[in-house]
């Protein structure tokens, strides 16, 4: 399943070149494609001058006995209609053993490609009381697949269960199918429920079985159930790379990049070989904690292996290099790395953007375009992240207005997202709630969490408590929304309203997420929480830092209470001088030498009074400090942090 997400990934990357690369390393390696992973490598080989690969692969599927399956056969028959080649694909069409709508479907879309018509295969899917559906497991699974696929899970749930109504058992593309529609915490008991069916029916073969057992494991994982998908994978009768691969990105989905880590060591005492994707999820897991030096092992490892030209695995050495607060070493690598695309500069462009150098985010977007390499979806999100953090509002604009007008892209929710947040952080947050409304569809959660994050900062109450309700009803799970809100009662001094919004976290079940600071000394992972008192060096971090606080008065800080989020007048200022981030920085001081740099990362976003201590203690330690939080990278230097205080 792994291997089908990286060439799916390829795919919308634009790179159909690296996915049948892909696709042609996994055959090398000796993973056996299933059907889903033929369909992807047939869509790599769609309109893109790559009909003789796609015919190697349509003798492939002859010799695997697939050619009679519904979803292969249908994209074969969209392969050879969209290349042009209707006469081909009029025999596949007549060759199925079962014509079923979704043949048809593509056969038509087929001819009105060629004809400069194109439309979604889906658009004109029949409803759910279409008569006259052939009652086969093929075809069945043709249309749950087709929903899923689409989004549509309760649809493809619904057809799922009139099949096993109708006494059709279930194969294995049936259970991927529903497997992939499991994919956040609301669907984790259908996820139990396929889980449980599958072990009841599925008698598979050694090969077949793995593969599920894989997507068992990311459908857990996905669904933030990591617990159930690693007992799981200590169940499996073998593991393969994949299997390990999956589960050590499990813990970097659900945030435990240190867990994830420890099980990559683990891997690596077995006799299983990492491959370009164990390591691309090893990196990402760096990158997340900002384990810059076993990052950088991971990387001589790769250069000795010679697996460092993977477009993927180098666009995660350039994601961990800038995460791990080495933007240098990025733009190095980025640079003598002989294959760049756009995954790779929109990596570089990330990290430019995470540090908010606008600037240098526009160059390179500038210097894309002069190389002739097209600017894609994922780039844009990049560009117009760096405007809204940099106050650019303006150049915000015009590339959301180049990316629909000359790029052809149609705005996806994040795109709104960085506009709505870019109005916001001008201060100008009713435009940014008018963009919310006029969007085209409904706002996500991910545009009304921008609009609640800059109403956070503007100190708009009114608008914040608009904005979570707004989140709620699309994600009622999801504490974070109320968590901002309750932050924004508090640095207005609304503490019953703020007790009533952290009252909501806990009836509705929800727990919220800890603010938790890591820094690495000398090869190690130190994690801090606010006021802690676990870590062996606490007692000299308190002194220390206590010390340092005096010494900052007398230059002239003071600590800023709207961020103490707890009604205690006498304990306000102590409550401030415990957060996570201070202590990790004043771990960093007693650890390192003199002049070395501290690098700090912080799971949520850096409080304003932390944010004002870190410049003091910059200049008054003399050290360089990076401290990376949940959306920014802030490095302070002599008392002046590189986000000119606009963040």
């Amino acid at each position: 399943m792994l291997w089908t997400e990286f060439i799916l990934g390829y795919i919308e990357h634009g790179l159909q070149k690296e996915a049948l690369q892909c696709f042609e390393k996994m055959r090398l390696e000796g993973v056996q494609p299933d059907p889903i992973t033929y369909v992807c490598g047939l869509k790599a080989c769609i309109g893109s001058g790559f009909i003789k690969e796609g015919r190697e692969m349509h003798v492939e599927i002859v010799i695997d006995g697939l050619e009679s399956d519904i979803r292969v056969g249908t994209a074969l028959i969209d392969m050879y209609a969209k290349s042009g080649l209707i006469n081909d694909a009029g025999e596949i069409f007549e060759e199925l053993q079962v014509l079923n709508i979704f043949t048809s479907n593509f056969m038509r879309v087929g001819y009105e490609f060629n004809s400069n018509d194109r439309e979604d295969s889906f658009n004109s899917l029949p409803g759910p009381e279409r008569p006259g559906m052939p009652p086969d497991v093929a075809c069945w699974t043709s249309l749950i697949s087709g929903y899923a696929e689409q989004g549509e899970n309760e649809v493809a749930l619904q057809f799922y269960c009139k099949m096993l109504e109708q006494g059709i058992l279930p194969n294995m593309i049936s259970f991927m199918s529903m497997l992939k529609g499991c994919g956040d915490t609301t669907s984790l008991d259908r996820g139990k429920m396929i889980h449980a069916q599958i072990c009841k029916m599925c008698k598979l073969e050694e090969q077949s079985e793995m593969i599920l057992q894989t997507a068992l494991i990311d459908m857990y994982s996905k669904c933030q159930s990591i617990d159930d998908a690693r007992a799981w994978f200590h169940v499996m009768p073998k593991q393969n790379v994949v299997s390990w691969t999956a589960v050590i990105g499990g813990y970097v989905q659900v945030g435990k990049g240190h867990e994830a880590l420890d099980l990559f060591g683990k891997m690596q005492q077995t006799n299983v070989k990492p491959n370009a994707f164990t390591f691309m999820t090893a990196l990402n897991a760096c990158a997340m904690i900002g384990a810059t030096e076993e990052g950088k092992q991971i990387h001589f490892y790769l250069v000795d292996i010679g697996l460092e030209l993977d477009a993927f695995v180098n666009s995660a050495l350039i994601d961990m290099y800038s995460k791990s607060g080495s933007l240098v070493d990025a733009r190095k690598f980025l640079e003598k790395t002989s294959s760049k695309n756009v995954v790779c500069w929109s990596a570089m462009i990330a990290g430019y953007a995470l540090y908010g150098d606008g600037e240098e985010v526009l160059r390179l977007a500038s210097r894309m375009q002069e190389e002739g390499i097209p600017l894609n979806h994922i780039t844009f999100i990049h560009i117009l992240s760096a405007c809204s953090h940099t106050g650019l509002l303006d150049v915000c604009l015009y590339y959301f207005d180049v990316m629909r007008r000359v790029y052809g892209i149609s705005p996806s929710p994040e795109h709104f997202a960085c506009v709505v947040d870019s109005f916001g952080r001008a201060g100008n947050l009713k435009k940014a709630a008018m963009m919310a409304k006029t969007m085209p569809s409904s706002p996500s959660a991910v545009v009304w969490r921008a609009f609640l994050g800059a109403c956070r900062v503007r100190g708009d109450v009114k608008r914040a408590k608009y904005a979570a309700e707004q989140v709620i009803k699309i994600e009622p799970d999801d504490p974070a929304a109320l968590v901002l809100l309750s932050n924004s009662y508090a640095a207005e001094g609304r503490w019953e309203e703020k007790a009533s919004a952290m009252k909501q976290i806990t009836s509705r079940g929800l727990v919220k997420e800890p603010g938790k600071s890591c820094i690495e000394v000398n090869g190690k992972v130190h994690i801090f929480i606010a006021d802690d008192s676990s870590h062996p060096e606490i007692q000299r971090i308190h002194m220390e830092l206590d010390t340092l606080l005096a010494d900052m008065k007398e230059a002239g800080y003071v600590p800023d209470t709207r961020f103490a989020l707890h009604n205690i007048e006498d304990l306000k200022e102590y409550s401030l001088s415990r957060h996570s981030e201070k202590l990790a920085m004043v771990f960093g001081i007693l650890s390192t030498s003199r002049g070395t740099p501290i690098r700090v990362v912080k799971n949520l976003r850096v409080c304003g009074d932390c944010h004002t201590a870190a410049k003091y203690i910059s200049k008054m330690v003399g050290r360089e400090i990076y401290l990376r939080d949940a959306h920014r990278y802030h490095h302070f230097n002599d008392g002046v942090c590189s986000c000119g205080d606009y963040w």
